[in-house]
């Protein structure tokens, strides 16, 4: 009687198991070894910029910093800078804050997320889509005026593995660069003549120190060749380079460089 029961029972348990969805057995968490990264860009919203919302939602950004800062700065038709970023692994209701932004994971699921960004500066929050391995822009459009304020990006492991990591020194966990070598920073015709002491320079710096790309901030008195000069000159400049937690990491930096130094 025991041996009939237990037969019994055996078969009732394989057949439930045979019942079952592939997809429910085996179902991964949607949230394994998923990474958000979000990137301020230096355009903040303000009373002026209109009310944000996502630009071009059809539009496939890219995931790669560079051509992304690049697509972005074509979209709105100026120059965008890197203002704060950080990217770290994501789970539903976590949140990621940057200087003045915070986004929220609404829900996230295998194939994206939803997410809510609130900026320090905007009266209200945007909610987005977000597509696995997909980058949304929040920005405006006001008066002929198009601005790029935050990205947000969701990828994979995968994908993840294969982004370089980048950093900002506005991260409270990155140590800054600090320069090594190089030749001093001669005063401009435009620094001399209106009595500037020196130039701030937005610049990428690699895990050895190298300069891999600059862009002096010439502010009132703008001048081609003049920056054109500054930034050749640090570009072969050497640095000590940016560290987290005790590791050399690639940033995203802005540089205060007095002439002379």
């Amino acid at each position: 009687m025991k041996r009939i029961s237990l037969i019994l029972l055996l078969a009732t348990v394989a057949c439930r198991t045979a019942s079952t969805p592939a997809a429910e057995q085996q179902a991964p968490s949607s949230d394994a070894g998923v990474q958000l990264r979000v990137i301020e860009f230096g355009d903040h919203p303000d009373p002026n910029t209109g009310a944000p919302k996502v630009l071009e939602a059809a539009q496939a950004w890219p995931v790669e910093l560079t051509p992304l800062s690049a697509a972005v700065s074509a979209n709105v038709g100026r120059e965008v800078a890197v203002y704060d970023m950080r990217r770290d692994a994501v789970s539903p209701n976590a949140s990621e804050e940057l200087e003045e932004t915070k986004v929220r994971i609404l829900s996230l699921t295998p194939s994206g997320a939803k997410v809510e960004v609130r900026m320090d500066a905007a009266r209200d929050p945007v909610e987005a889509a977000v597509p696995m391995n997909g980058t949304v822009v929040i920005g405006s459009e006001h008066e002929d005026q198009r601005h790029a304020f935050v990205a947000v990006s969701l990828f994979d492991a995968v994908t993840a593995s294969r982004i370089p990591e980048m950093y900002t020194t506005r991260d409270p966990s990155v140590t800054a660069p600090s320069k090594r070598s190089g030749v001093p920073l001669q005063p401009t015709k435009s620094a001399i003549e209106h009595h500037l002491k020196g130039v701030a320079v937005y610049a990428e710096i690699d895990e050895s120190g190298n300069v891999l790309a600059a862009h002096a901030l010439m502010g009132r008195y703008p001048s081609a060749a003049d920056q054109a000069a500054i930034e050749n000159t640090i570009r072969t400049w050497k640095f000590h380079p940016a560290t987290r937690a005790g590791k050399p990491v690639r940033v995203m930096t802005t540089i205060l460089v007095p002439f002379g130094q």
